[in-house]
């Protein structure tokens, strides 16, 4: 069912049933641990140093992105790129969920706003700004969604433990997102 609005950004449709389904086209082959990068240069060195598989392909038109397996003791995950762009990255997170995938953890980069900011700082996301269309399909319309707070605080206690030993900085924010690179930001 349609949720109608004023404004069609904000409408919701609460129905679970997309008219095309991943799943319907796509075995189910991967691992269910997932790690998904935006830093191509550091993943194919990691794949190189490591001789990692491709165990599976994300398809496109434009392109194949390969999707990669890397054994640590017992467990087994994938490591790949996301297409770019909301859509992109929503059409990477449900063809690899199809595909068996059902934990995730993305690792990218991002400009900041922050005078202090240094390139290298681990950032965690708290909440996101909703500034683009793409999450309006998953989500119902608001003007911020927070992160599981569950994920967030293992993460950032983590991040403590390992400060302690590698001397990281890292910053727990609400990020804003721009839905393009040469967009005005009113500041």
């Amino acid at each position: 069912m349609i949720l109608k609005n004023k404004y069609p950004i904000c409408e919701f449709d609460t129905s679970k049933n997309p008219v095309i389904h991943p799943a319907d086209f796509l075995a189910k082959n991967l691992p269910e641990k997932c790690v998904i990068t935006f830093f191509r240069k550091e993943l194919d060195r990691f794949v190189m140093e490591n001789n990692l598989p491709v165990i599976g392909y994300l398809n496109s038109e434009v392109f194949d992105i390969p999707v990669y397996e890397y054994v640590y003791g017992t467990d087994r995950l994938c490591i790949t790129m996301a297409f770019c762009g909301a859509p992109g990255a929503a059409v990477t997170l449900e063809e690899l969920h199809a595909m068996g995938c059902e934990k995730f953890i993305i690792c990218g980069g991002a400009g900041a706003l922050i005078k202090d900011s240094k390139v290298g700082e681990i950032i965690v996301p708290v909440s996101a700004v909703r500034d683009e269309g793409t999450s309006y399909h998953y989500l119902e319309p608001s003007g911020e969604v927070e992160c599981h707070k569950e994920t967030v605080e293992t993460v950032i206690s983590c991040l403590k433990q390992m400060k302690r030993r590698l001397f990281l900085r890292f910053l727990s924010i609400i990020i804003f997102r721009l839905p393009s690179y040469y967009m005005p930001v009113m500041m």
